[in-house]
């Protein structure tokens, strides 16, 4: 039993190594693993590793508990204010209540600064506005870093766009 449980352990932790990159700008910390690719499969396994546990494959998200990712991204994306705030969001995280649709939503989303270089999140961000939301890919490595200059470290909420 415990050979079996280490072999699961083990299957998990490669799976694990192919979701993850790492920040070539930057010495290897414990715990970071190495690309196996790059490109839209690349970015599709970063979205399903850090957001599609919540928002879920296609984006639609869970009413009530977490909002979809759809054409408000394409908006916001389209401004540096909501540029500024849909970083704020992937860097910093979201808490508070938020009205999606009508809906309410009253969720909290962790921040994922600690875990995604700029480049990765321009990535990630660029996938989600593209896939769920039919907009352009605006963000790059350095619009990343300038807008994450200009926001800080703070709260997202109070960036929203209306």
């Amino acid at each position: 039993m415990l050979k079996l449980l280490s072999g699961f352990a083990l299957g998990l932790m490669l799976c694990a190594c192919s979701a993850q990159a790492v920040d070539a700008s930057r010495a290897p910390l414990a715990g970071d693993l190495v690309p196996l690719n790059s490109g839209p499969i690349a970015e599709a396994s970063a979205y399903q590793q850090h957001c599609g546990i919540c928002h879920l494959d296609a984006g639609q998200g869970v009413p009530g508990a977490f909002p979809p990712l759809d054409q408000r991204l394409a908006g916001w994306s389209g401004s540096d204010a909501g540029q500024a705030y849909l970083v704020s969001v992937l860097a910093n995280g979201l808490y508070g209540a938020v009205e999606v649709n009508g809906q309410q939503y009253a969720g909290a989303m962790p921040g994922l600064a600690a875990q995604l270089s700029n480049i990765e999140m321009a990535e990630l961000l660029n996938y989600v506005v593209t896939e769920f939301a039919d907009g352009a890919a605006v963000f790059t490595e350095s619009s990343v870093a300038a807008s994450l200059d200009a926001v800080g470290a703070g709260p997202s909420l109070p960036l929203r766009p209306q």
